[in-house]
C-alpha cells in the first residue's frame, strides 16, 4: 500500500454506534463517474485490433452495451461483451452467464489473454488522453453533486479512499479535471493487484480502525457479497464494515431488490450520498466471522 501524509493517523472520530464512519471507501465507475460511453468507445478500438478490420460501431450497439454494463466486473471484459453482442448472443443469456461461462469461453475460443486485453485498453486510453484529452473527458461525467461532496469531505480532512478496478491514473486524471483535490495515494487501482476485500482490510489496519467502522459504497452487488463472505471467514477481525449499494450506478432492479432483502447491505440513493452521513439512515452491520455464534 502506498504511503501518504495520513499514514498512521487514526480514522474519523467515530464510535461503533456513531452515524459517522471512521473511514469512507468508494468505488469509482458507477459511484463517482459514469464512464460507460468512454468504456464502449475504447473497447471498440481494441475490438478492431482483435477482430479486424476496424470499423465504426453499428447503430444501437452503444445502447445495448449500456444496458448490459452491470455484468461487467473489470475493464477488459468490455471487449468480451462486444464480441458476444456481435455474435448475436441474446441479452438475457449474457446477463445470466456472462462471468461464469461466456468470458472464459470467448477467451479460450480465440486464444485471448485477459491481461493483454487490459493492456491494450490502457494503451488506447493513454493515446486518447495524449491526442484528445477534451474528447476523452467529454465521454465521461461525474454524477450530479458527487464532486462537491468529495471536496467537502477532503476539506474536512476526512479519511476518504477510492477503490477501483481501473488504472488509478485514469481516475486521478478525471478527479483533477473536475476540480477534486484527491490525494494520489488515496486512489487505489488495479495496479495494487489486490481485490477490494483485501484492500478494505489493509485500510482498516492502516487507520487502526479496530472496533470502528469502514463504510464502503459500491455499485456492484457481487462485490458487496464478497465482502460479506470475507467477513464471515474472519478476514476483518473485529473491524466493522457497513456496505452500501449505489442505486444510481451499474446495477439492475433485481440487484437492488436483492440488496434490500439483505439486512447487511443498505441501498443508497444519490440524494442521500450528497447529504450528511446522518441522512444515510442505516442500521449497524458487521460481516460475521465464521466463528460467530448465531
Amino acid at each position: 500500500m502506498p504511503r501518504d501524509d495520513a499514514e498512521g493517523k487514526k480514522g474519523g472520530e467515530s464510535s461503533p454506534e456513531s452515524p459517522t464512519p471512521g473511514l469512507l471507501a468508494l468505488d469509482f465507475d458507477g459511484v463517482i463517474c459514469d464512464s460507460v460511453y468512454e468504456g464502449f468507445l475504447s473497447a471498440w478500438k481494441v475490438y478492431g485490433q482483435l477482430w479486424p478490420p476496424p470499423s465504426p460501431p453499428p447503430p444501437g450497439l452503444a445502447e445495448t452495451f449500456r444496458r448490459l454494463r452491470p455484468v461487467i466486473e473489470t475493464g477488459w471484459e468490455f471487449v468480451i461483451l462486444l464480441r458476444l453482442l456481435q455474435e448475436g448472443v441474446p441479452e438475457e443469456e449474457i446477463t445470466a452467464r456472462f462471468q461464469e461461462e461466456w468470458c472464459p469461453r470467448i477467451l479460450e475460443r480465440y486464444g485471448l489473454d485477459a491481461a493483454d486485453i487490459g493492456k491494450r485498453l490502457d494503451r488506447v486510453r493513454d493515446e486518447r488522453i495524449t491526442t484528445d484529452l477534451g474528447g476523452w473527458l467529454a465521454n465521461q461525467r461525474f454524477y450530479p453533486g458527487v464532486a462537491d461532496r468529495l471536496c467537502q469531505l477532503l476539506q474536512q480532512g476526512f479519511p476518504l479512499f477510492i477503490l477501483t478496478t481501473k488504472e488509478a491514473r485514469f481516475a486521478r486524471k478525471l478527479l483533477e479535471q473536475h476540480g477534486v483535490p484527491f490525494p494520489p495515494s488515496q486512489v487505489l487501482g488495479k495496479e495494487q493487484e489486490q481485490p477490494k476485500t483485501v484492500l478494505l482490510r489493509h485500510l482498516g489496519e492502516r487507520y487502526r480502525l479496530s472496533g470502528r467502522e469502514i463504510w464502503f459504497v459500491e455499485d456492484r452487488l457481487k462485490t458487496l457479497q464478497r465482502v460479506l463472505e470475507a467477513g464471515k471467514e474472519g478476514l476483518y477481525g473485529d473491524m466493522s464494515i457497513r456496505l452500501f449499494l449505489a442505486d444510481w450506478g451499474y446495477n439492475t432492479p433485481a440487484d437492488r431488490e436483492a440488496a434490500r432483502q439483505n439486512p447487511e447491505i443498505q441501498v443508497l440513493s444519490l440524494s442521500q450520498f450528497g447529504q450528511d452521513f446522518s441522512a444515510w439512515r442505516v442500521e449497524r452491520c458487521k460481516p460475521r466471522s465464521k466463528n460467530s455464534r448465531n
